[in-house]
C-alpha cells in the first residue's frame, strides 16, 4: 500500500436530499471530469507534436504482437500515413472521452480544511464523512493522490497506453 501513514480520507459534502441518501444507503458518487469546476481536472494532452512517435510506436508493438522482431520492421512501414495520422486523432478522441465518462470519486486527506468545508460542504453548512483506508478495501489499494501540476503533461499516444497496468506513468 503506497502511502500506509494515511488511514483515513475524507469527502466533504453539503447537507441536502442526495447526500443524506448517499449516507443512508451506503453509496457514493463518482463525479464525470466535465462536472468539476476546474475545466483542467483530469486534463491529458496527447499531443499533435508527438504524432509520429506516437505512430511508430503503435506500429512496432502491432508488429511485436504478432512475433516481428521489431529490428525487422521495414523502413516504409515505420513512415507516417495518411491513415495512420487518421487513426490518431481518432485514437485521441476516443481517450478524451474516455476520461470525460469515467467516475471520479474526489477524496481528501485533510477534515479541517476551511476552503474545503466552505466549496464543497455547503459554506459550513454540510458535513464530512470520514473513510478508513486500510490494506484490505480499495483505498488502501487504488486510492493515489492528485498530482498539481502548471501545465497539462504532453503525451504521446504510448504513454497514455502501457502494457504494464494501464496506468500513466509518465506525468
Amino acid at each position: 500500500m503506497k502511502r500506509p501513514e494515511i488511514t483515513s480520507l475524507y469527502k466533504y459534502r453539503a447537507f441536502n436530499e442526495f447526500s443524506l441518501q448517499m449516507l443512508i444507503n451506503e453509496t457514493a458518487w463518482f463525479a464525470r471530469p466535465s462536472s468539476f469546476n476546474d475545466p483542467f481536472d483530469c486534463g491529458i494532452l496527447i499531443d499533435e507534436q508527438k504524432i509520429e512517435e506516437s505512430i511508430r510506436s503503435a506500429i512496432k508493438e502491432a508488429y511485436a504482437r504478432n512475433g516481428v522482431d521489431i529490428a525487422a520492421i521495414p523502413q516504409r512501414d515505420l513512415e507516417t500515413k495518411k491513415e495512420d495520422k487518421e487513426a490518431f486523432y481518432e485514437y485521441r478522441n476516443s481517450v478524451y472521452n474516455l476520461i470525460q465518462e469515467t467516475g471520479v470519486f474526489s477524496l481528501s486527506e485533510i477534515n479541517d480544511d476551511i476552503l474545503m468545508w466552505a466549496h464543497y460542504a455547503e459554506s459550513h453548512k454540510g458535513f464530512c464523512i470520514e473513510y478508513s483506508r486500510t490494506v484490505e478495501n480499495v483505498l488502501g489499494t487504488q486510492a493515489e493522490p492528485v498530482i498539481y501540476q502548471k501545465d497539462l503533461p504532453s503525451l504521446a499516444a504510448n504513454d497514455v497506453t502501457s502494457r504494464h497496468g494501464g496506468t500513466i506513468d509518465k506525468l
